[in-house]
Formats: structure tokens, C-alpha cells, sequence
């Protein structure tokens, strides 16, 4: 395994972590308060979205051993573009 790739794994292996455990603790079903239901919704959306976006597709050209540099700027585009998303949201 060259050392890029085992960069982009683990980057994109914590920040899946990362997101997952986002999710669950802003997506906790006790709230019965509707905004606080809308908000996280809406924060579980944005982490969803920016996962998919960038975290699977880097992790997907890593497990292929394809494009390492495209899969690491990914996977560090990432981190800036989830500060940008939950500052303007």
C-alpha cells in the first residue's frame, strides 16, 4: 500500500467516523420540539450530502488504487467545504 493511499484512507475513514457520529447525535428522535426536528434534519442533510459528495468518491478511488492525488484533494476539500456549509447555513 504507497503511503497516499493509506493517507486518503485514513482521512476519509475519520471523517466518515466523523460524519456518522454527527448524524446520530443530531438526528436523535427524543427532541419534540419542531425546530429543533427541522434543524436536524437539516444538519443531518448538509453531513449526508458532503459525504457523498466527497468522502465516498475518495474512498472509492483509493480502494481502486486510481487517481490518489484526485481521491486526497477530495478527501481534504472535504473539511473546508463543511466549515463553508455550516457557516452559511
Amino acid at each position: 500500500m504507497t503511503p497516499l493511499r493509506l493517507i486518503v484512507f485514513t482521512l476519509a475513514g475519520f471523517e466518515t467516523l466523523i460524519g456518522l457520529a454527527y448524524m446520530a447525535i443530531f438526528n436523535f428522535p427524543g427532541s419534540s420540539d419542531p425546530l429543533g426536528k427541522a434543524i436536524s434534519t437539516g444538519v443531518t442533510a448538509i453531513v449526508a450530502v458532503l459525504l457523498v459528495i466527497f468522502v465516498l468518491p475518495a474512498l472509492v478511488l483509493a480502494f481502486r488504487n486510481d487517481r490518489l492525488k484526485l481521491a486526497l484533494g477530495l478527501a481534504l476539500a472535504a473539511i473546508p467545504a463543511a466549515a463553508a456549509a455550516f457557516i452559511l447555513a
